[in-house]
């Protein structure tokens, strides 16, 4: 799911990204991995038994078997993912994903506190984007902190500055109405972000993706993270609002 609220240079397509997401499901390192706290390793015993390399490496061969169609089979320019364990199986990807496009794919990931260990990572392409040194990682307190929403700044090959904002917002488990107000308060703490980074003066183009556990008209997108179907309004400087355009809702 994506939300734009972009510069005119993008908008007239000068210039043309393309930007996919994709929860990768449990993309986990190995049963009883060295790399892996030993309270994770107590805690996903069963959800990870039998979970060996040789699984593992087919995991990670169909989901390159795929990444490779995308634009028309000329992979992703930038690729934001959810529920990868560590930086080890993020490399194994790319690994997979560098050998099969022939391209030069780099990452930035954002290793929170989640109780499963699985977090956000994005993937670009090392030839068309710079990341900035800086990124940034807002988390939220309900009960327990949620998953970290992430930042990072990226360079395009023309000068553009592209800001992509990473989303992996609280389940539904529980119930939908009951789980709500918890992706509201994360929708509600992003718009304030979001302000703060206008109101630093930062010129670019802000991208969110993510997996929002919730559809384009629910609340927590269209009354809080302020999410239309109005390009014209989203484009326009005369309105106070920071809306961003949503790409999902025509379908």
């Amino acid at each position: 799911m994506y939300y734009f609220k972009a510069n005119s240079l993008i908008y007239n397509n000068i210039e043309k990204n393309h930007v996919y997401w994709w929860n990768l499901e449990n993309l986990f390192d190995i049963e009883n991995s060295p790399r892996r706290s030993e309270f994770l390793n107590d805690h996903l015993g069963v959800e990870l038994k039998g979970w060996d390399s040789v699984i593992l490496d087919k995991k990670i061969a169909n989901l390159t078997s795929i990444i490779f169609k995308f634009n028309d089979n000329n992979g992703p320019d930038i690729l934001g993912v959810c529920e990868v364990e560590n930086e080890h199986v993020i490399k194994l990807l790319i690994a997979a994903m560098n050998m099969s496009l022939n391209k030069n794919y780099g990452l930035v990931i954002s290793e929170g506190d989640d109780k499963r260990g699985i977090d956000t990572a994005l993937i670009y392409d090392n030839t068309k984007y710079g990341p900035e040194q800086d990124t940034f990682s807002l988390r939220v307190i309900k009960r327990n902190t949620t998953r970290d929403l992430f930042q990072v700044h990226i360079n395009t090959a023309t000068g553009n500055k592209l800001i992509c904002i990473l989303n992996h917002w609280p389940s539904r488990s529980g119930g939908e109405l009951t789980s709500e107000p918890f992706r509201i308060m994360v929708a509600e703490n992003l718009s304030y972000w979001i302000e703060r980074i206008y109101k630093q003066g930062k010129d670019a183009s802000i991208v969110l993706m993510g997996d929002f556990n919730d559809n384009p008209y629910n609340k927590s997108i269209t009354e809080y993270l302020l999410s239309i179907n109005n390009r014209a309004l989203v484009k326009s400087n005369r309105v106070r609002l920071k809306y961003f355009y949503n790409v999902m809702h025509r379908f």
